[in-house]
């Protein structure tokens, strides 16, 4: 789990401790119903973010498209990432399975790709969970979205805008996640951008 994560949940952990302590147990108990139907009607109401980050390269669009399609050497290029497995494909779309490397624990991201048009277009559906899960079934505990992949020629190379538009089901898991993990998105973002600025030898500025 990310520094920032752990800070949150201690400053929850301690705020409940100084609940307790000051109303007694009791009262804390019958006014959780109240807090979480509140939680719950916040979660629902509040939208996510539509995310997007943008980088220039020096390379022509062809070579760049082709670094983001071919999912089996993502590996090879991405620090983030611990594995890629490939899956059975669906309804004649490619699909895989990416480990992070960026917790504790293996977290997968399952990836269907939707759409590919070389050299300027690429389409994925993307599902992760918050904990380690063996399987993306249960739509209520992940996150669902698509990354669009759009890569534009420029006088020196192609510029390259990634979109993330997301969806999490579960309006407990939205209202927390929006607090403890609220800049997680643009980070892997970044983080994909960056190092595939370095595949090329490149250094990548990622911006809004």
């Amino acid at each position: 789990m990310r520094r920032s994560s752990l800070v949150s949940l201690s400053f929850l952990a301690l705020l409940v401790t100084a609940t307790l302590d000051l109303i007694g147990p009791w009262w804390f108990l019958t006014g959780l119903i109240p807090i979480a139907a509140l939680i719950a009607l916040i979660g629902y109401l509040v939208s996510w973010p539509i995310v997007t980050r943008v980088a220039n390269f020096r390379r022509p669009s062809e070579a760049v498209w082709q670094a983001l399609a071919d999912y089996r050497s993502f590996k090879t290029w991405h620090s983030h990432l611990r594995c890629v497995e490939e899956l059975p494909s669906q309804s004649g779309h490619c699909c895989w399975c990416e480990t992070s490397s960026d917790y504790d624990k293996p977290m997968p991201v399952w990836v269907e790709r939707l759409d590919s048009v070389s050299p300027e277009k690429l389409v994925h559906l993307v599902r992760f969970a918050l904990w380690p899960m063996s399987s993306s079934d249960n739509p209520r505990l992940v996150f669902q979205g698509q990354w669009v992949y759009e890569i534009s020629p420029t006088p020196s190379g192609c510029r390259v805008r990634i979109t993330e538009r997301s969806t999490l089901k579960n309006p407990f898991l939205k209202f927390f996640v929006r607090i403890l993990c609220s800049g997680g998105h643009s980070q892997r973002m970044t983080a994909w951008l960056v190092d595939l600025g370095k595949k090329f030898g490149e250094e990548t500025q990622v911006n809004e």
